[in-house]
């Protein structure tokens, strides 16, 4: 089996790498059902590029990288709800089911939490990839995998909407310019907000004004605390030094956390926090389903947020090349 792997700091195509077998039956190692899925398609991410380079947490680093796919049900097992064939995306988070926190309904905040292609469990730059079905769900039919890739950062923009009360807030600014920003701004704006984007690629300057969205640079804002919500949607010390300095007195911010986030980022100042009486909201996940049905429904653009394609025999190629902030996102064909 061909998988893009890292090993002793090394990320390369491995042509050998073992094929992933589901154990089942009451002698199964793991409790979770598991799904063999073929993928067919992968989205680079922010969090692949830093896996590959080192800059996360090598301890619990997967052996294969990759985490945004849609893919192909191959083996699932007597008795479950998916059938071989069966085109499915997944959530990443993969909980243990027996701590506290997953006992208890908390299960996005599992203490043993895995995190598919990023954080102990391997991912699907691969021909296969195991992935337990509780995560699985169904792409609908009619939805090209092209757009039904996106679903996961997509999921992620639509839970911030979700945890605010946009309704009726004029003044929205999304605070970074990556691909979860984007799509935040884009959700958003279809809740009757003013939104407006503050990053600092101008390559993607134009690209949102054409969905009726506002994009200046960050260096070019004034701090006039007149902003009703904040979305912060990047871990950049200086957008996360200016989100206070942009929401009114008892506004909003909410910090959205990216696949594989760490739980310490840049530290937010109390301070104008307290003295201002802001509320700071973290939102991290979201549904997929949800997600998955909004692309089907054209809710988002996702045409001019792609990048390269690649093959998976140039899987190191595309992370490369994902590391552009101006690459788009990059496509990998398995």
């Amino acid at each position: 089996m061909r998988a893009i792997r890292r090993k002793d700091g090394d990320v390369f195509l491995d042509r050998s790498a073992p094929e992933p077998r589901p154990e089942r039956g009451p002698d199964a190692a793991d409790p979770l059902r598991l799904v063999l899925v073929r993928p067919t398609l992968v989205a680079i991410g922010a969090a692949d590029v830093a896996l590959a380079r080192g800059e996360q947490d090598a301890a619990h680093a997967p052996n294969v990288l990759g985490h945004q796919f849609v893919g192909v049900v191959e083996d699932a097992g007597a008795g479950s709800r998916f059938k071989r064939g069966t085109r499915v995306g997944a959530s990443i988070d993969i909980a243990c089911t027996r701590c506290d926190m997953c006992r208890s309904g908390l299960s996005a905040h599992c203490r043993e939490r895995r995190v598919l292609g990023l954080q102990g469990w391997d991912g699907c730059l691969a021909d296969r990839v195991l992935v337990p079905e509780a995560n699985l769900c169904e792409v609908p039919a009619g939805l090209e995998d092209a757009r039904a890739v996106l679903a996961l950062p997509l999921a992620t923009a639509l839970h911030a909407a979700r945890v605010t009360r946009v309704e009726g807030r004029p003044y929205v600014t999304v605070l970074g310019d990556g691909l979860i920003g984007l799509l935040a701004a884009q959700a958003l704006a279809r809740m009757n907000a003013s939104v407006r984007v503050l990053g600092d690629c101008p390559a993607r300057f134009s690209l949102a004004e054409r969905w009726g969205v506002k994009h200046r640079h960050v260096d070019e804002v004034g701090r006039r605390q007149d902003q009703d919500l904040i979305v912060l949607a990047s871990d950049d010390a200086r957008m996360v030094e200016i989100a206070p300095r942009l929401v009114r007195p008892r506004g909003m911010i909410v910090a959205l956390a990216g696949p594989g986030a760490a739980s310490r980022g840049p530290e937010l100042d109390l301070g104008p926090v307290m003295a201002n009486e802001l509320q700071v909201v973290g939102a991290r996940g979201g549904s997929v389903p949800e997600a998955l049905s909004a692309l089907a429904r054209g809710d988002v653009e996702t045409a001019s947020l792609m990048g390269r394609r690649f093959r998976l025999d140039d899987g190191v190629a595309a992370l490369r090349a994902a590391s552009d902030p101006d690459a788009g996102v990059v496509l990998v064909e398995v």
